[in-house]
């Protein structure tokens, strides 16, 4: 396919996104998740595979695209949305990697919570560089004293650098990680 015909694929699939109104966009994203994930759906392995890393980077692009268009709708699959993003994140092709970090600083806009949007960049830093970064964001988010609820979008991006941390190897950033998730219940 030819590099324009695919950037008019995308903008119409963003306008079309931006009209859908709140059921319809519930409908389109568990397809937009599917098409982001490495699941391949059958059909001729060699051409599919060929093409595979520009369906995801598609979809993962719509993914961010609709944080504009739908965050309410979008902070309800966040929880499911975020792992995906965060696999992509692994994933060989650049052009995956380069574009689930951009939609998951989109996808963080959705965070109602305003200590965890203050953290935004921190948090966007672990979740994309873990063995690197996990820590500071313990750190980071030990420090802040949460005065408003956190929302299923904020839950959504704090989770897995909580999963991290309590596996972490070191007793220490394990030790963190639990008094984070214990002031985080409360």
């Amino acid at each position: 396919g030819s590099l324009i015909v695919r950037q008019a694929a995308f903008r119409a699939g963003k306008t079309l996104f931006h009209g859908l109104s709140a059921h319809g966009v519930k409908l389109a994203l568990p397809t937009l998740l599917s098409a982001a994930s490495n699941d391949e759906t059958g059909g001729d392995k060699e051409s599919s595979n060929k093409q595979a890393w520009r369906r995801r980077v598609a979809a993962i692009g719509m993914l961010g695209a609709s944080a504009s268009a739908a965050p309410k709708q979008l902070g309800a699959v966040l929880p499911r949305a975020v792992p995906e993003l965060i696999s992509a994140l692994a994933d060989t092709h650049p052009r995956v990697r380069e574009t689930a970090r951009e939609a998951l600083g989109e996808v963080a806009n959705v965070a109602k919570n305003p200590e965890i949007r203050n953290l935004k960049a921190v948090l966007l830093d672990a979740l994309c560089e873990p063995a690197q970064c996990t820590r500071l964001a313990l750190d980071s988010l030990l420090g802040r004293e949460y005065a408003h609820a956190l929302d299923a979008a904020s839950i959504a991006l704090v989770m897995p650098i909580l999963v991290r941390g309590m596996r972490d190897r070191t007793a220490d950033t394990r030790r963190c990680a639990a008094v984070l998730a214990g002031n985080l219940a409360l």
